[in-house]
């Protein structure tokens, strides 16, 4: 699948409905075959856009923001 932070934030969004908890980084990058490095530059720009907050030193802290992201 295309990695891009549209599509990641959508897995995102999937995974907790499904789970109840966020995926972790190496099961995001399992998810669209990307290394964790890649995710995470992802992930930062999903928090500099104001669509996600994440937990600081916590495993599984991703938190989406309910909005429209561009």
């Amino acid at each position: 699948p295309l990695a891009n932070s549209k599509t990641i934030l959508a897995f995102i969004l999937e995974y907790r409905k499904r789970n109840g908890i966020s995926p972790s980084l190496e099961e995001i990058g399992e998810n669209f075959g990307r290394n964790k490095v890649t995710i995470h530059q992802h992930i930062r720009a999903l928090v500099e856009k104001g669509a996600i907050k994440i937990g600081k030193h916590s495993a599984r802290s991703i938190f989406p923001i309910v909005k429209k992201v561009e």
